[in-house]
């Protein structure tokens, strides 16, 4: 179902668009979230004609439907560059260091 509806998206807003801006998750979690309460409301055989449409017809129907979308409600938000890790203070030269020896060190003992 969501690359369905990507691809309705991608005919009307083109594919450079949708794949830059539009984020699947919020997509899939509408279509998650809107699903049972449609089955619910929406009589079956209101349903039908959709099941067996020509897919054309289908695909301009979708299209048409794209056209209606807010595009805000579905926005991607990149992740901004990760930090650098901050460089050791206390063991520079060191790779590893112990947990024992330190606990050793603090309480007056070697391990």
């Amino acid at each position: 179902m969501l690359s369905t509806v990507q691809a309705a998206l991608r005919a009307h807003l083109g594919v450079e668009t949708v794949q830059n801006e539009v984020s699947g998750y919020y997509i899939a979690n509408e279509v998650r979230s809107k699903s049972p309460g449609m089955a619910i409301a929406i009589e079956a055989d209101v349903w039908e004609p959709y099941q067996t449409m020509p897919p054309a017809t289908l695909a301009r129907e979708m299209r048409r439907w794209a056209s209606h979308t807010l595009l805000s409600k579905f926005k991607k938000h990149p992740r901004g560059p990760k930090k650098p890790v901050p460089k050791r203070t206390r063991f520079p030269d060191k790779t590893h260091v112990s947990t024992a020896r330190l606990l050793g060190e603090t309480r007056g003992k070697s391990p």
